[in-house]
């Protein structure tokens, strides 16, 4: 047998051993059922995030989760990993938790820059203005409309009794026309404000996105514990190494090696 086929053999071996001790412990599903290492570690993930109602999402899944490669590992990497929580870690792996990485400080970033817009109405007087003109030959202005008065514009009565807003000459003198334009409240218009804020927590477009960096950096922290055993890996979960544990339908975890490596 090559040494690929013994490398599998080996991962497959490990994936049985630890299914069912897994599953007991409530580390997967009672119906995940993984076929190798990988599985097995996708398997713990996914659960991991099913408890802290993380529903795990396809999308994300495909677009957060790299592309499995060789990771050249030798039988003995493989044994002393996990059996002894040493050996060499697969570079592969470390790429694919340094992307995720990489993607959590993306959108921590992207989080930065998301903005809400708000609009309210209200309702404003609404003016009709008209231009005196200075001559009887002068071209009379056609009348406009507006919401705003012109600073300082005062009540004035025009020479006929009525009455609209007219802002004061610039300066005066003796039978000299205020030209200045003439205002009167023709009733009120609804207008719209638009202001645009930055995203606070409780808005629904933040707090999508936290949830996607929650859901990349529980991804990141179940792979990083899971994949990688240590002493607060997977041999913490098991609560002590392989080699001390009673066994049970085998002599030894070197029985099981020698069957799947040959």
């Amino acid at each position: 047998m090559g040494a690929g086929g013994r490398q599998n053999y080996a991962q497959n071996a490990l994936a049985t051993l630890f299914t069912e001790q897994f599953r007991n412990q409530g580390a997967i599903g009672p119906n995940d059922n993984p076929r190798n290492l990988q599985e097995l570690t996708d398997a713990m993930a996914n659960n991991k995030s099913r408890q802290e109602g993380l529903t795990p999402n396809q999308e994300l899944v495909e677009q957060y989760t790299p592309q499995r490669t060789s990771t050249k590992d030798t039988v003995q990497d493989v044994l002393k990993r996990y059996t002894e929580g040493t050996g060499v870690v697969p570079t592969s792996q470390s790429a694919g938790l340094q992307g995720i990485l990489d993607k959590i400080a993306a959108e921590k970033e992207a989080l930065k820059d998301l903005t809400v817009t708000e609009t309210s109405t209200r309702m404003v007087p609404q003016y009709e203005v008209t231009y005196p003109t200075t001559s009887p030959y002068q071209q009379q202005r056609a009348p406009t409309m507006t919401t705003s008065l012109p600073q300082g514009a005062v009540l004035t009565r025009g020479a006929y009794g009525q009455e609209f807003l007219q802002a004061p000459m610039q300066s005066s003198g003796l039978y000299q026309q205020n030209t200045n334009p003439q205002y009167r409240r023709v009733g009120s218009k609804q207008i719209t404000d638009t202001n645009v804020r930055p995203a606070i927590a409780g808005d629904s477009v933040f707090d999508k996105q936290q949830k996607l960096i929650n859901a990349l950096q529980g991804q990141y922290d179940t792979r990083n514990k899971y994949t990688s055993p240590s002493s607060t890996g997977i041999q913490s979960l098991i609560a002590e190494p392989i080699v001390n544990q009673s066994q049970t339908g085998y002599n030894n975890i070197n029985e099981i090696m020698r069957r799947y490596i040959g």
